[in-house]
């Protein structure tokens, strides 16, 4: 396997103040983390905006697509829960410009499998995957002997969700409702190395039987606080089959930790 680095934002939230997410504060934090991007490729896993109503919503998502476009850098998004209030999924994928809401792509060599876990969204704010993109999805993961990573916004598995101040409160809602099924298809797929996400608004790493599986940080989360968010990010890398992930802010431009692993 060659050398691959690609950049990992989740849950930028831009729009007005909701709860501890300043997301007045998305557009800048976002002109700088593009200066400090270290590689070509970003992987946007969902929650664009602080939804508010249509007209706002849908904006918004136009600014943050504009922004990304004029950085120069290759982004493949993800839908999540808060994208879709007031926005339809047709509607988003017009905007993001991307013909459907779960697809793949083969990047230096490895297939990245992106899934729409809000297809749709139960309760609140809980995933879900239909039954037409789990058969997708499992051929998908048997095709071919490459590499493989999946990106989604919700988590397929459960969590510890003490000290997280949003998911106590709404118990199973961190994850997919069909989540086992989605595992059962996982472990019968070829050569995964990992499964990326975020929703969670916080950094969990957690191996589901074979499978590594990493929460991403929400770029404007917060809490408790209501104003001058990090910005957090993650640089992630491989290289001959070990894992490099580092925990990057925006505000200030710091490495906050690293994880490594062999897949």
């Amino acid at each position: 396997m060659t050398h691959n680095s690609f950049t990992l934002i989740s849950d930028i939230h831009m729009g007005g103040l909701i709860e501890c997410r300043p997301g007045d504060e998305a557009e800048h934090l976002l002109n700088i983390f593009f200066d400090l991007c270290e590689s070509e490729v970003i992987i946007d896993l969902g929650d664009r905006v602080n939804n508010h109503d249509y007209c706002s919503d849908s904006e918004n998502t136009r600014k943050i697509v504009s922004l990304f476009r004029k950085s120069g850098k290759k982004t493949y998004p993800v839908l999540g829960n808060h994208d879709l209030h007031n926005v339809t999924i047709k509607e988003n994928l017009e905007i993001l410009g991307l013909q459907s809401s779960y697809y793949s792509k083969i990047i230096n060599g490895i297939r990245f499998i992106f899934l729409n876990t809000a297809d749709p969204v139960r309760k609140e704010c809980m995933g879900h995957i239909s039954c037409q993109q789990l058969k997708w999805l499992e051929q998908e993961l048997t095709a071919d002997d490459l590499p493989k990573i999946i990106c989604a916004h919700h988590p397929f598995f459960s969590q510890d969700m003490k000290g997280n101040p949003f998911f106590t409160t709404i118990a199973g809602q961190e994850k997919i409702d069909n989540g086992e099924e989605v595992e059962r298809i996982l472990l019968q797929g070829k050569n995964i190395l990992c499964y990326l996400c975020g929703h969670v608004h916080w950094f969990y790493f957690k191996k589901v039987n074979t499978i590594p599986c990493l929460a991403v940080p929400s770029f404007i989360e917060n809490y408790p606080l209501k104003e001058q968010c990090a910005g957090r990010y993650c640089e992630f890398s491989i290289e001959d089959r070990k894992i490099e992930i580092s925990f990057k802010t925006v505000n200030p431009s710091r490495v906050l930790g690293k994880i490594e692993y062999d897949c």
